[in-house]
């Protein structure tokens, strides 16, 4: 499991440590490795890597990982190998308090990530991905696989912290909240309460325009919510985009109940699409859209 990879992994870096004590040692392990042909091991870059990150050498971590991402450019031989250097550099930027570059390097790891979830072997790949254990000291040690089951909720929570910091801010749009509701699907309900805010925010602003509302959104309890809003309140809405818009812009505005209805027969169908796969959907939200904070605000 786990518990003796890390300890297996700690074993290693205490072995290297020993064996780079002394010259002689140094020398003999270097003789030795030339003699094996361990330049072209793989893994042997990849510990290094794992190394830098465990010892909290973070800017010579990101350095390394930059160095072997480049050396596969152009190469669709190592995907696998891409993806974990890839999830390793969004956690290298993260402990160097470059959230934006993180969410960069986040949106196209998921993209990335393969459609198709692997097995479990003994080969799967793993990444040890060393982040601040708040309320403690020191870093907490993270095996990830590469696999659809832990790469995209891992990616996804960074990436919908920094939407919901956004969204809760001053310099917060309605992209921004139509893209939180969108991405809070994949957690749901984990993500209800913050859900909930984002209702009180929308009331709170007295109108919303997010025209992909609808491209997107597929969770009942969320459509429901939007429904009240619609039926209830005197909200100024704008959810549907011109091109699928029947007569006009559906924008409720309490006394066109024109627009209003038509507001109410798209939500109506789109209880249709309540058992689409969230993957899918989030997935073609990453191909099609621009974060808020990377530049798709209005």
């Amino acid at each position: 499991g786990d518990v003796n990879v890390i300890e297996n992994f700690i074993v290693a870096i205490d072995c290297w440590n020993f064996l780079h004590t002394s010259n002689t040692y140094r020398g003999e392990f270097s003789r030795l490795c030339q003699q094996w042909g361990a330049v072209d091991w793989n893994w042997i870059s990849a510990f290094k890597i794992d190394m830098a990150l465990y010892k909290g050498d973070i800017e010579f971590f990101r350095k390394l990982l930059q160095m072997e991402r480049q050396k596969l450019k152009g190469s669709d031989k190592e995907k696998v190998e891409n993806l974990r250097l890839l999830l390793q550099l969004v956690n290298a930027y993260l402990l160097l308090g470059d959230a934006k570059s993180a969410c960069n390097l986040a949106t196209e790891l998921i993209a990335l990530v393969p459609e198709d979830i692997p097995n479990e072997t003994e080969q799967s790949r793993t990444v040890k991905s060393a982040a601040p254990n708040h309320g403690t000291a020191g870093r907490s040690l993270k095996l990830v696989s590469c696999s659809a089951t832990d790469v995209i909720p891992y990616t996804l929570d960074i990436i919908l912290s920094a939407v919901k910091e956004k969204v809760f801010s001053d310099s917060c749009t309605d992209t921004a909240i139509g893209q939180l509701i969108v991405l809070s699907q994949y957690n749901w309900p984990k993500e209800m309460e913050c859900f909930s805010s984002v209702l009180s925010l929308i009331q709170k602003r007295g109108s919303f325009t997010y025209q992909k509302f609808f491209d997107y959104v597929i969770t009942i309890e969320m459509l429901e919510e939007m429904m009240y809003l619609i039926n209830q309140t005197n909200i100024k809405l704008n959810l549907i985009s011109q091109e699928t818009s029947s007569r006009t812009r559906a924008v409720t505005r309490g006394a066109n109940s024109k627009v209003r209805e038509e507001l109410v027969i798209a939500m109506d169908k789109q209880l249709e699409r309540w058992n689409e796969n969230i993957d899918s959907v989030i997935r073609v939200f990453f191909k099609q859209e621009k974060l808020c904070f990377i530049g798709g605000d209005e």
